[in-house]
């Protein structure tokens, strides 16, 4: 469990499920709301519609009552053809004009007995432009109910013709007067219809299998009409199903998908650990092979290669100083136990031990030299290198310096010019005094005799630049990248025989890297070299 929770991949597999999960169910859900909504409605207007029909037939229709009609049922709402038998305004039981009665009259022994409502009053007369109120106060409850004349086929036209539709028609005081066969119970009138009515058209409600529309007639009657929505609630449950199954199997095709991907997105960072854990001492070559893999890890893969290559420059490096130092460090040595062992192998004159001790002498001082120069390297590699402090004329400090070599420069028979303008860095004065003697030593040594070396110090924008050149042997173009590298010698043998130990120019770098600045040398074989120093200027 533990694993689980700190691994990348199953990580991304949860939330790529989650997402997906929520994604399907919402989507799922929104679908099933419309559909099922819209299934439901279209049962409603079914039924409203058998409703309004039953409606229209319980009385003489006038507009107002097709215009609601029209407006549940979705159609054109306005003037409508005349009904047949005469125009708008005239009672449809009188005869139209210009008629004959006696022509039309029937034949003897054809005649139609008059119905028992026709003896009891006058025929209704019903304007077709009258309102819906002027169309219901213009007949008594009595006279209304005898003029109501339901096929017997209605039932079955107001619905689908595999599904029975069924109506109740209640009276004001919720006594019923007509019904169709209900099937079970009989419905009975919801408590809160008055305050229904109010706010919608028409009530609904869901009374077992039985689903059930409820409008108001006229005379206050209240129709209803239902029919059973098993067959629909069979589609509902059918399309839940479906529902439910296509998204269980998109959700389990986008795990596997989700997988996949999550699987394919960490098997470059798995390469790069494989590749970084087999990696040893002995086998820094091996680097990651990139190829195949998307942007990011590619990048990735690059740095860690750079990372790479640079440590195992570290290691040769270092394996380079080991081997250079035990080897500048064995020569001395050599000459040491050589020179005591020859002095002590019997008695001697007292000046060939002087002779002898004298070679010892310069052994130790050139281990001295070198080992002042390993813990000045350390030091410059320590973890916090010391932070440049004071304020120092750099002019100043190569006067110095050059005042301090003439008497070498005399005995190799070489001139030292200075251009020297002040010119100000922060810095160690001590260290930077090693940068310029080093320089200055090295172009002495490595130069002819006769020869000249210019020191010049200036300001150059926003630095202060120091130079110092010679017109001695020059160094090999192969050389210089390795020149700054530690033991590192352009002539072994002329270097040994110069007191060198390969690292001074190793120093000079490390000083002016902690001081921010940089070096380079620009030389040429048999014309001289000329090594530049760039120091930030100081700011007031």
């Amino acid at each position: 469990m533990f694993s689980f929770l700190h691994s990348l991949r199953w990580r991304l597999q949860a939330w790529h499920a989650l997402i997906l999960f929520l994604v399907i169910v919402g989507f799922g859900a929104i679908l099933f709301i419309e559909i099922n909504r819209s299934h439901w409605d279209r049962v409603d207007d079914e039924l409203l519609s058998a409703a309004r029909l039953l409606e229209g037939a319980l009385r003489s229709v006038p507009r107002p009552v097709l215009d609601s009609i029209a407006q549940d049922l979705g159609q054109y709402r306005g003037p409508r053809l005349p009904p047949p038998g005469g125009p708008p305004g005239r009672d449809r039981r009188l005869p139209p004009p210009n008629r004959n009665p006696q022509r039309d009259a029937p034949a003897r022994g054809d005649s139609i007995p008059p119905r028992p409502n026709d003896r009891l009053r006058p025929p209704m007369q019903i304007p077709w432009d009258s309102t819906m109120e002027q169309a219901i106060e213009s007949m008594t409850q009595e006279e209304w109910e005898a003029s109501i004349s339901l096929p017997r086929s209605l039932p079955e036209t107001m619905g689908r013709p595999d599904v029975p539709t069924y109506f109740i028609l209640w009276r004001e005081d919720q006594t019923v007067f007509r019904e169709s066969a209900v099937p079970e119970s009989r419905p009975s009138i919801p408590t809160d219809t008055e305050e229904r009515f109010r706010r919608e058209r028409y009530m609904r409600q869901q009374r077992g299998p039985f689903h059930e529309i409820f409008i108001r007639g006229p005379h206050r009657t209240l129709i209803c009409v239902g029919r059973t929505v098993v067959d629909e609630r069979s589609r509902v449950n059918h399309l839940t199903m479906i529902l439910v199954s296509t998204g269980t199997a998109i959700l389990a095709v986008g795990m596997l998908g989700g997988w996949w991907l999550s699987r394919r997105a960490i098997a470059p960072i798995e390469r790069m650990s494989q590749t970084a854990d087999e990696m040893q001492s002995n086998t820094l070559s091996h680097r990651v092979d990139v190829k195949g893999f998307d942007t990011e890890f590619a990048k990735l893969g690059t740095v860690l290669n750079s990372m790479f290559d640079r440590l195992n420059d570290s290691f040769q490096q270092q394996r380079r100083f080991v081997a250079d130092a035990s080897h500048e460090m064995r020569t001395p040595l050599s000459v040491i136990m050589s020179s005591t062992g020859l002095a002590l192998s019997k008695d001697r004159e007292p000046e060939e031990y002087r002779m002898q001790l004298e070679t010892c002498q310069r052994s130790a001082n050139r281990m001295h030299q070198l080992v002042e120069s390993l813990l000045m390297l350390a030091r410059l590699d320590g973890s916090q290198p010391p932070e440049p402090s004071v304020l120092v004329d750099l002019a100043k400090l190569a006067a110095e310096s050059v005042a301090w070599l003439e008497d070498l420069a005399s005995e190799k028979n070489i001139q030292l010019k200075t251009n020297l303008q002040p010119s100000f860095v922060i810095g160690h004065p001590s260290l930077l005094n090693q940068v310029l003697t080093n320089l200055i030593v090295n172009a002495i040594q490595y130069n002819r005799a006769g020869g000249t070396v210019y020191i010049n110090v200036q300001n150059d924008s926003n630095s202060v630049l120091l130079v110092v050149e010679d017109d001695g042997i020059g160094i090999p173009s192969s050389d210089i990248p390795h020149l700054f590298e530690r033991f590192y010698r352009v002539d072994q043998a002329r270097s040994r025989n110069s007191g060198g130990s390969g690292l001074g120019l190793s120093i000079c770098h490390r000083i002016v890297q902690i001081h921010g600045g940089s070096i380079e040398v620009d030389s040429t074989v048999g014309e001289g070299s000329k090594f530049k120093v760039r120091l930030p200027v100081a700011t007031s």
